[in-house]
């Protein structure tokens, strides 16, 4: 095998761009086109809750706060990412000019086959490394196959 042969550039080449191609039309056919969306908001009275949904369901978590004009942040500390895939990552949501209206940060998953992740958030302040949390969010995610219609 001659390296600098220039039909085995090519060659390598078509292969590596092959396997790119069926990788990326793999993951985006199934990640870009959930069956649905089940939107959990959690809040502070139940800080650890569970939620179960079907094989190839989308999952929006919404996390209130943090509050604005401080240097918090929430964090995932934990995930069974062969479960679940994190497709947006956490990101605040616009606040509302409606009174009363709270600062909101979502995050989205992606449930890839039937099983159980325990996922955890943290609020911990972003400037200050090995932080302890100040706020904490437990929700156990069921994954079940999905039903036959």
């Amino acid at each position: 095998m001659n390296l600098r042969n220039p039909s085995f550039r090519v060659l390598a080449a078509c292969g590596i761009l092959g396997l790119l191609a069926a990788c990326q039309n793999n993951s985006e056919s199934d990640h870009l086109h959930p069956k649905y969306f089940h939107e959990v908001a959690l809040v502070p009275q139940h800080a650890v809750t569970s939620v179960a949904i079907e094989r190839g369901a989308g999952l929006r978590l919404v996390l209130p706060g943090p509050p604005a004009g401080t240097d918090y942040v929430w964090e995932i500390v934990s995930n069974n990412v062969r479960v679940l895939e994190e497709t947006m990552a956490l990101r605040p949501a616009p606040v509302s000019n409606v009174p009363g209206s709270v600062r909101t940060t979502s995050v989205t998953f992606y449930s890839l086959k039937p099983g159980k992740s325990i996922v955890r958030f943290v609020l911990v302040r972003a400037s200050v490394r090995d932080a302890v949390p100040v706020q904490h969010y437990q929700i156990t995610v069921i994954v079940k196959e999905t039903e036959e219609e």
